[in-house]
């Protein structure tokens, strides 16, 4: 295992500390010590292109982020599974989950999913754990012949929690992956995707389109997933140019509306937001501003927010219309910054 880590560490830094805590649990006991584990890390997702269009089974323009879920698993000689998340403890939700391959069968066959979902819920501190005990789940329906023991899960996640960059899906494909490949189940590619979106709408009762867990499955660092969602259709890589680079910021402010209206013959807009992103490199220095979209006024409440990055400054305003009748609150959908390095042109 350390082998194998430290060969991936250069090119995943996060693997080194991953390392690490695997190496903590191993001495804790929670791991035993001398037998395999297997790693998975799965990354979040950044949308710049047709966002909710795979509800639709439209066209969509995905990327992978830098930040990433981890999970380890080892397999059990008994029926008992574990669940280790050390990290949301802080969120008052119970880092620890341990329960009996038997607490999800009944009379020789899987329980029910609402019997599953019940259990779950009847814990508001465990809820987290839908996303990991849908993949058991799942396996179990579908491969019941080799579903025959437990096991212990470590994870780790530094995708961002409800900023729109999918740390949910990162959640269920991490652990599909591994814990599959445990049983000896090999998945990938459009079937590991859909394995998970049916898992997070089943499980979580989330309406979930199958963009965020392919990009996540498919992605790779520095390309962009082109994929039609309905039916699944993914598209080659695309590069990003070499003189460019990519940034999701989270913003100052998003308008959420009191009511969501489903009705596409509303047509009424589900944020009600103009974001100005102004971008300035340090050398040779220019600067480019988005324009206003017709119906929009720049005449609202405007906030600023300056951001920093490597040979680059600049600031992000976001204007909102004086009419809306949204309320203002934290934003959670990220902007998205492409950015030329120094060396490009004016």
């Amino acid at each position: 295992m350390n082998e194998t880590l430290e060969s991936l560490a250069g090119q995943y830094p996060d693997l080194e500390k991953f390392r690490r805590g695997v190496q903590q649990r191993v001495g804790e006991g929670y791991f035993e010590k001398g037998a395999e584990i297997l790693v998975n890390r799965t990354p979040g997702r950044l949308d710049l292109m047709g966002g909710n269009d795979d509800y639709t089974g439209g066209l969509v323009f995905e990327t992978t982020i830098r930040e990433a879920t981890l999970v380890a698993v080892q397999p059990r000689p008994d029926q008992t599974v574990r669940f280790f998340n050390p990290a949301v403890k802080a969120l008052g939700w119970s880092d620890r989950i341990e329960f009996s391959l038997a607490d999800l069968m009944d009379h020789g066959g899987v329980k029910p999913l609402e019997a599953v979902r019940a259990w779950i819920n009847a814990d508001p501190t465990r809820s987290w754990c839908a996303h990991v005990l849908g993949n058991l789940y799942f396996l179990i329906r579908q491969f019941p012949e080799k579903i025959k023991h437990g096991f212990s899960l470590y994870l780790e996640s530094a995708v961002p929690l409800g900023k729109g960059v999918s740390s949910s899906a990162a959640l269920e494909v991490a652990p599909m992956k591994v814990i599959a490949a445990m049983y000896g189940i090999l998945v990938e590619g459009v079937e590991l995707a859909s394995w998970t979106q049916w898992v997070e709408i089943a499980l979580t009762q989330s309406a979930c389109g199958i963009m965020d867990q392919l990009t996540v499955v498919m992605g790779d660092e520095g390309y962009f997933v082109p994929m039609l969602c309905q039916p699944c259709q993914p598209q080659p890589l695309v590069k990003l140019p070499e003189n460019l680079r990519l940034w999701g910021k989270t913003p100052v402010y998003a308008i959420r509306w009191p009511v969501l209206s489903m009705n596409p013959l509303a047509r009424q807009p589900l944020w009600d937001i103009v974001s100005f992103v102004i971008w300035k490199n340090l050398n040779p220095g220019w600067m480019r501003a988005a324009p206003c979209p017709a119906g929009w006024t720049p005449n609202g409440t405007v906030t600023s927010q300056t951001f920093h990055l490597p040979g680059f400054a600049g600031t992000m305003k976001t204007v909102f219309r004086k009419t809306s009748p949204a309320r203002i609150s934290p934003g959670s959908i990220p902007f998205i910054l492409i950015l030329s390095p120094p060396s490009a042109p004016k």
